[in-house]
């Protein structure tokens, strides 16, 4: 398989690993549906079996938290609040949400006070009615509904963790903001 990680103006790391002989051989499916869609569809589901999904995920957090769903101009974003200190902010990746975080939360939570949110479009926040044409329009409301939640927090500096997308987007945040 072959990966590559850019690292802006630095360089960029690729790499290619190769099956050797002595390795056994890759498994071949025996479903006639190409691989990927074995594994990879769009499972409609509800709010209440999201809601169900995430008490599950929530239960392993054996510290205190408040759960606030923070009203903002295009979107409801679902935020955890929990321990005390200097803001920290956890945006998650694609296809995820905050019980993404639910293991690393009570570390972090003895030293800051952790936010970590369901980004517009996932989890229990708002599903907004985005109208944008391009990846840069996408990247654009990302951002700039994240801002406004900053705002309406009332924080005025932070931590900010991101995973997969959610890294990216905390990258593209620094550099606006």
């Amino acid at each position: 398989f072959f990966f590559a990680l850019l690292l802006p103006d630095c360089c960029v790391f690729v790499g290619v690993q190769t099956i050797s002989s002595d390795m056994e051989p890759p498994v071949t499916p025996t479903s006639p549906k190409p691989f990927r869609e074995q594994w990879w569809h769009w499972k409609p589901t509800s709010r209440a079996q999201t809601e169900a999904i995430e008490g599950v995920l929530l239960s392993a957090l054996d510290i205190p938290y408040t759960m606030t769903m923070v009203e903002l101009q295009s979107t409801k974003i679902n935020t955890l609040c929990a321990g005390s200190g200097p803001p920290l902010v956890m945006w998650h990746g694609m296809a995820a949400g905050l019980g993404l975080w639910v293991r690393n939360i009570p570390a972090f939570a003895e030293h800051y006070t952790v936010y970590a949110v369901d980004l517009p479009g996932f989890g229990l926040s708002g599903r907004p009615d985005f109208k944008g044409s391009d990846a840069a329009d996408g990247e654009a409301y990302f951002v700039n509904v994240m801002e406004e939640w900053r705002q309406k927090m009332g924080i005025e500096q932070m931590v900010l963790i991101g995973h997969s997308m959610g890294g990216y987007l905390s990258g593209v945040y620094a550099l606006n903001y």
